[in-house]
């Protein structure tokens, strides 16, 4: 094992900026903020080949994304020369997640008109049809 491995999913936070490399291979860069709230932890990944190909013109910025791959810890020195830190993976998977959740129905913001209880008296009251019960 060489590294970390490493398996999350997040919001890209940049738009992703498609790279060549001196070997003349394509590969992907951009930033994904894991987790929430207090919690997020923003990510470095690099993406490269045919991951890098097929995410170059479907990956956006807010776009959720599953990513697998070797992370790493970088610490460097800012201009004004403070000492920082922030993580960065290789990617060897990274794929585009689809947009779970958003087709949800809006929460109910009343009580429902009745209920159950009313709606259960109300049939109780109705006679039954025997022309409907016919097995």
């Amino acid at each position: 094992m060489n590294g970390i491995e490493a398996a999350f999913t997040g919001r890209v936070g940049t738009e992703p900026e498609k790279r060549t490399s001196q070997a003349g291979k394509p590969w992907l860069r951009f930033n994904v903020a894991a987790g929430q709230d207090e919690a997020t932890q923003w990510v470095q990944v690099a993406c490269f080949g045919s991951a890098a190909e097929e995410l170059s013109d479907r990956l956006g910025k807010g776009d959720r994304v599953y990513v697998e791959g070797t992370i790493k810890l970088n610490i460097w020195t800012d201009r004004e020369g403070k000492e920082r830190s922030g993580l960065s993976v290789a990617a060897w998977k990274c794929e585009r997640l689809g947009n779970i959740g958003r087709s949800k129905l809006p929460p109910r913001r009343d009580k429902p008109s009745s209920s159950v209880s009313d709606v259960a008296k109300r049939n109780s009251q109705r006679p039954l049809d025997d022309d409907l019960i016919r097995f």
